[in-house]
């Protein structure tokens, strides 16, 4: 119903303005239209594992190829996607412009962390592991879970794993192991959070965990990034455009290399000085959306040229 009210809207053009383009946030328009539109692909994981979303998601995109194909311009967000939709849409490189996600101010901003923060989930700084994303296949849990389950009893008790992010679609497919941890208080579903619960909890983390298999950039790690937190994660797909050289990184399913990770960021001699905050908070105020916005005037300008 929701896409149908939008499509009408779309029909619409409100108060009959004449409009040059229309920048399609959600992948496609709403409806077809001979209005010129720039679309903005995200990444191709409907394309590279369908299995991954559900049937109405890949009904929804069936116009993109199509769409990408008339469009001026295509806006991605990393150079990782840019590739994607050379190769599987077959868009020439030179109409494809890379705009990467902005951070949220909320998150660059330094300030105290509110207690009420970590006591309504019964935390303490320094004292948790944090793992963040919508709950879906694609970003891993799996693979996570297991390599925690192998750490010894009292490092899961003296760091617990909480998954922050709402509910989303698909089995997750979570090891035996899970139930138990649950159970025990070591693995904690503390579900969709405010932005400024989410910071305060970026900031205490003792490492911020991202196993994600697909991903068209990585919100979540220059979130954490920009609060000075610490970040293991997955070297695939773009991941890396998003934590950089400040990242440590693992093969998804590796889980060994998970499990060895999390002991060594549980050792009291890792480093969580001052100095190495501030560099990962410099490296998140290059994705400030201040920086997004000047790159999407040049978008503009480059598919207006196109069209004339």
């Amino acid at each position: 119903m929701a896409r149908l009210m939008q499509g009408m809207a779309f029909g619409a053009r409100p108060g009959g303005r004449n409009l040059s383009l229309f920048h399609a946030f959600q992948y496609v328009a709403p409806r077809p239209s001979v209005l010129p539109t720039i679309p903005v692909v995200y990444d191709l994981s409907f394309l590279r594992h369908p299995a991954w979303h559900p049937v109405s998601r890949l009904l929804a995109l069936l116009p993109l190829a199509d769409q990408c194909r008339r469009a001026p311009v295509v806006h991605t967000i990393s150079a990782f996607s840019a590739a994607e939709i050379q190769s599987l849409l077959g868009v020439d490189s030179r109409r494809i412009h890379i705009i990467p996600p902005g951070v949220g101010e909320a998150f660059l901003t330094e300030g105290p962390l509110q207690p009420s923060s970590l006591a309504a989930f019964d935390l303490r700084a320094d004292g948790f592991f944090l793992t963040v994303g919508t709950l879906e296949p694609r970003k891993n849990l799996r693979t996570l879970i297991q390599a925690y389950a192998r750490l010894p009893e009292s490092l899961r008790r003296r760091w617990p794993l909480c998954v922050a992010g709402p509910e989303g679609w698909g089995d997750m497919a979570l090891p035996p192991e899970a139930a138990g941890l649950v159970e025990g208080g070591m693995l904690r579903f503390l579900g969709y959070l405010a932005v400024d619960v989410l910071r305060d909890l970026y900031c205490a983390a003792r490492v911020v965990l991202y196993p994600s298999l697909y991903e068209g950039f990585g919100i979540p790690v220059i979130e954490a990034m920009a609060c000075g937190a610490p970040v293991v994660c997955s070297n695939a797909a773009a991941i890396p455009e998003a934590g950089g050289a400040l990242a440590t990184y693992i093969s998804p399913l590796d889980v060994d290399a998970w499990t060895q990770a999390l002991v060594q960021v549980t050792d009291a001699s890792v480093s969580m000085d001052p100095a190495q905050r501030e560099q990962r908070r410099a490296h998140a105020l290059g994705f400030r959306w201040s920086l997004g916005a000047e790159r999407a005037v040049g978008l503009y300008q480059a598919a207006l040229a196109a069209l004339r």
